[in-house]
């Protein structure tokens, strides 16, 4: 999974209305421009309106960071999955992580 490389080289958006960092799981898959998809998935989700609440000024709604600054500033981090088939993987192997087989 992707979250098994090196967190310095994981980039993504920090969204600074819900303070959450979003970045592209794509399991084994290699995809270009990661950052742009986890960009474009925000905005049709509605996430990447500009805050216009104080005084006219018109605040970019999302920083780009990585993983590692992420977690160093200890921000929520949610993947947002390549496709169905790499959610299941995901959660398959976060199964396989708690399961204990020497544990009954």
């Amino acid at each position: 999974m992707i979250r098994d490389l090196n967190p310095n080289i994981v980039q993504g958006v920090w969204i600074r209305k819900t303070k959450t960092f979003y970045y592209l799981e794509t399991g084994e898959h290699r995809v270009q421009h990661p950052v742009m998809r986890v960009k474009r998935t925000l905005s049709t989700r509605g996430l990447l309106l500009p805050d216009i609440t104080n005084t006219g000024y018109k605040a970019a709604p999302f920083k780009l960071m990585s993983m590692a600054e992420a977690m160093e500033k200890e921000h929520t981090i949610e993947p947002i999955y390549l496709n169905a088939g790499v959610r299941r993987q995901a959660e398959a192997s976060e199964q396989a992580k708690k399961h204990n087989p020497w544990k009954s």
